[in-house]
């Protein structure tokens, strides 16, 4: 009975190992498959983020051919195309750059505001055909308090109070913008402003420097980086 008892329990104990050593290479085996999952989704996350950037640095490419326009009253409540291209050469003419023709424009025309209102004209986004013609009229653009009302074609009682030109931004340089211009007030900038597809801020008057990117910060949300070795003129 004793040599019988021994027996069962070598038995028991072999089978109890081998149990151990299987469990034990199904543990390794899903670890090496997990790593494997992980190495997939960081090679997937990268891809992504490459495809992500590529399709930011194109849409950021074409809105570096708009202007906006932001206060220049509407000719009629149903305002057309070509009448929209019309209101933009004679500014362009009026802010001293004459030779923009129509083949410069490839299209113009309203856009709605986030906020609607009321009183306010909706912004003009007018296209050009060539980046030279932009910015053409975004030198000019300082020249824009100069115009009177009879210089794009209206009555003089008319008020051109806020008419501004601005770099159509895509949708990622306004959040930048706007992040940028949080900053500003938080660390005590003096200026910031948007040019050819990048945010600018300048500290002081005599100083320069430019804002690079966001930047992940360690305790959560995102930071701004802000290269002051570039600067621009």
């Amino acid at each position: 009975m004793a040599d019988r008892s021994g027996e069962q329990e070598e038995t028991l104990s072999s089978e109890k190992k081998k149990s151990v050593e299987f469990l034990s290479n199904q543990y390794d085996q899903v670890l090496k498959e997990l790593d494997q999952i992980k190495a997939e989704i960081k090679e997937v996350s990268k891809k992504y983020t490459e495809i992500s950037n590529a399709i930011a640095a194109i849409e950021d490419y074409s809105f570096n051919y708009n202007v906006k326009v932001v206060g220049m009253p509407v000719v009629s409540e149903h305002e057309r195309a070509d009448e929209t291209v019309e209101i933009c050469l004679r500014l362009f003419t009026a802010l001293g750059v004459k030779d923009i023709s129509p083949y410069d424009i490839d299209i113009a025309h309203r856009v709605p505001t986030r906020r609607n209102f009321p009183n306010k004209p909706n912004p003009i986004i007018c296209k050009f055909t060539r980046r030279i013609s932009k910015e053409k009229v975004m030198a000019a653009r300082k020249n824009v308090f100069k115009i009177s009302p009879s210089d794009v074609g209206f009555h003089e009682q008319l008020s051109l109070e806020g008419l501004q030109l601005y770099d159509h931004l895509s949708p990622r340089l306004q959040t930048l913008l706007r992040e940028a211009k949080l900053f500003k007030e938080a660390n005590g900038y003096k200026f910031c402003w948007a040019k050819k597809g990048f945010i600018f801020l300048r500290e002081f008057e005599s100083s320069r420097a430019y804002l690079k990117a966001r930047v992940p910060l360690s305790s959560g949300g995102v930071g701004m980086y802000i290269d002051k070795s570039l600067s621009y003129e």
